[in-house]
């Protein structure tokens, strides 16, 4: 009905159908439900700004995807090697400490995206995974056999960009040595 409607204004419906969030349940508290992030929905969220993502490298995206749970312990010591970035939007605000959340990181849903794979608005990332954060763990939201099909992709893309790098320097390298012969005939 909501989609047929009419209105004395020009209607936009963008992304009818998309899923962004998915329910959980009742939460322990109120018995207000609990929800955490759709995998088909996450470009969308984070297009439209989602805050609570955060960038890793591609060394972490595969270890955590190859065993689709991390002790949180992992996710500290990436964190304090520089392969995650925006590790502080897990970490509980003043305002959250000051209403008495225990410090560490705060639970719940959030994107996992690639060191530089988010572009700027309006662009899709480059690979993006939801996951599950809890004081104990991080967790993936995708089924063993997509964890494995973007392990895969990602082990293509290094193949690809070392053997593409590889032929531009010996391009490089070619350009240089007719150079090279192109002088020596001119003497």
């Amino acid at each position: 009905r909501f989609l047929d409607g009419t209105a004395p204004f020009k209607l936009h419906v963008c992304y009818a159908g998309v899923r962004i969030l998915e329910q959980l349940g009742a939460s322990r508290l109120n018995d207000q439900p609990m929800w955490r992030l759709a995998q088909e929905g996450l470009p969308l969220l984070l297009r439209h700004g989602l805050q609570r993502h955060i960038s890793v490298s591609v060394r972490f995206m595969r270890q955590w995807l190859t065993s689709k749970e991390l002790d949180v312990n992992e996710l500290h010591k990436a964190a304090e090697a520089g392969e995650i970035e925006g590790f502080e939007r897990l970490k509980p605000t003043p305002e959250q400490l000051l209403a008495g959340h225990p410090p560490g990181l705060v639970s719940g849903g959030l994107a996992v995206t690639l060191l530089g794979s988010h572009e700027p608005c309006g662009k899709h990332p480059g690979l993006a995974v939801c996951a599950l954060l809890s004081q104990k763990s991080i967790t993936s939201y995708v089924s063993q056999v997509e964890a494995t099909a973007l392990c895969e992709s990602l082990e293509l893309e290094a193949r690809t960009t070392a053997m593409l790098s590889g032929s531009l320097k010996m391009q490089i390298e070619t350009d240089q040595n007719e150079g090279e012969y192109d002088e020596q005939e001119e003497m």
